[in-house]
């Protein structure tokens, strides 16, 4: 993927300084442990380094979760929306085919919206890093609702700029378009907490029971899959 600088580097630096501390935090427990990476990319990051003409290549969130040594996660969820990086990260599930990896070929906001989680077997790490304000509101509530992930959501300030108002006047009103796209990214974040929204679920989101089991509609597959997410919301692809 032909994405990143400097601070890219810091991010999966400190990722991965967190991914192993969480894992050897948990290891005595009896939670079994998912890393779910919805914004997977092909596994790498590619860019050109201020001082070379040449890119430099670097592992990204999908093979640090891989990587990690004290104690592994027992299932791993690589949520990607293109093609060509879904085959790419097919090359690195084949690699770790001792390993439970899953590649799924799917919107991440749909996916991660018809997951299911049992929290009292399960405690993991859902990573949502997108390129710009992909993530809706109802995909956090989703997720808030399990009380068993530690979401890291990142997102860029530059696009969440471009959605405030452009008169710089302290008394400027935001429009009511604004605050529907500034609350779809998040950015109330704080008071829709407040309000106890998880508590709360909202209407729109689907049924549990009629949510994708994570560790349900998958618990079948043995060793690694494949799966692309359709109409029907789960179509097993055989390899």
């Amino acid at each position: 993927m032909d994405f990143g600088g400097d601070w890219t580097v810091k991010k999966l630096d400190v990722l991965k300084r967190y991914l192993n501390s969480y894992t050897t935090a948990l290891k005595g427990q009896h939670f079994r442990l998912v890393y779910i990476d919805a914004f997977a990319g092909d596994g790498t990051v590619k860019f050109e380094t201020p001082d070379s003409e040449f890119r430099s290549v670097v592992d990204g969130s999908a093979r640090l979760a891989l990587e990690v040594k004290d104690k592994q996660f027992d299932r791993l969820v690589f949520v990607e929306q293109d093609g060509e990086r879904c085959e790419e990260l097919r090359k690195l599930q084949d690699h770790y085919s001792n390993r439970r990896v899953d590649i799924v070929q799917a919107d991440a906001n749909t996916f991660l919206q018809w997951l299911d989680l049992d929290r009292f077997a399960w405690r993991g790490v859902l990573f949502v890093d997108p390129f710009a304000t992909q993530v809706e509101w109802a995909t956090v509530q989703t997720i808030a609702s399990f009380e068993a992930l530690d979401m890291w959501l990142l997102f860029p300030l530059s696009a969440i700029a471009r959605m405030l108002p452009r008169s710089r006047s302290p008394g400027t009103s935001i429009r009511r378009g604004q605050i529907a796209s500034l609350e779809s990214t998040g950015m109330r974040a704080g008071e829709a907490y407040t309000r106890k929204v998880v508590s709360n679920r909202c209407s729109e989101l689907p049924k549990r029971s009629d949510r994708l089991g994570l560790m349900g509609c998958l618990r079948s597959t043995k060793g690694t899959s494949s799966m692309r997410l359709g109409p029907d919301y789960l179509k097993r692809v055989s390899r």
